[in-house]
């Protein structure tokens, strides 16, 4: 049930970002959501060979709910991150488009 509850939360969070910027709301709100799976399979692999090549114990010896708590603050920060770049980027674009505006009208002055 949290896992649903998360999800939402991240889709809504990027669907308003979207909205916001007035892109296409489900695709962007739908790489919010993979980006933070990405994010905990990542680490869940990471960890996954740490354990086979360097520790003495197997991967299969750790429980799963210790798993998800590892991987949970990465997922999270994988989606900020993404969150952070599509933030800038979009702000970025709509900064240069006013810039042309601005330049065009002091050239209509001189």
């Amino acid at each position: 049930m949290l896992g649903i509850l998360l999800i939402y939360i991240i889709g809504r969070i990027f669907y308003d970002l979207a909205d916001i910027f007035q892109k296409n709301k489900w695709f962007y709100t739908a790489l919010g959501i993979l980006s933070y799976y990405l994010g905990t399979i990542v680490v869940g692999l990471m960890m996954a060979i740490y354990f086979e090549l360097y520790s003495d114990r197997s991967i299969d010896s750790v429980s799963d709910l210790t798993i998800t708590f590892i991987a949970f603050p990465f997922g999270i920060l994988t989606c900020y991150l993404f969150y952070s770049i599509l933030k800038n980027i979009w702000t970025k674009e709509i900064s240069d488009d006013k810039e042309d505006i601005l330049d065009d009208d002091i050239r209509g002055i001189i």
